[in-house]
């Protein structure tokens, strides 16, 4: 079954045919089986057909349109994070180091703000402004 990107753009009238669409699924199934060739014969195809395809300046395009979707997907990121983390528990330090720096972009972060007006208060100012801001004055 084609994938829904190729979908919308069979109902968005594409300047591709069903055929070069399907081919674009194969190409990014990472599971594929066989050769373009084969893909070729298997589609009634010649094989100079597909390499004529794969020149054109649209369908390029919307090869490298699926790439960047298949790219970004949950799915494969959370496969290379649950792959890094297996790595890593097994004692790789380069796996680790990536792990945790992929864990540490999901924290918030904290933002420091520094008012040299406040460095140059007194102890007892600086405790007078903070009672003014909590209200305990």
């Amino acid at each position: 079954m084609a994938h829904e990107s190729v979908e919308r753009a069979k109902a968005q009238g594409g300047l591709l045919s069903t055929p070069q669409l399907e081919y674009i699924e194969w190409l990014c199934d990472p599971q594929r089986q066989g050769s373009k060739k084969e893909w070729a014969r298997d589609h009634g195809f010649a094989e100079s057909t597909i390499f004529r395809w794969q020149n054109d300046r649209w369908f390029k395009a919307a090869y490298e349109q699926r790439l960047a979707e298949l790219n970004v997907s949950p799915d494969r990121i959370q496969a290379v994070v649950d792959a890094l983390w297996a790595a890593a528990s097994r004692g790789d330090t380069k796996a680790a180091s990536l792990y945790l720096q992929y864990v540490d972009r999901l924290q918030p972060k904290r933002v420091v703000i520094e008012d040299a007006r406040v460095a140059s208060l007194s102890d007892d100012e600086l405790r007078a402004e903070l009672d003014a801001l909590l209200g305990d004055s």
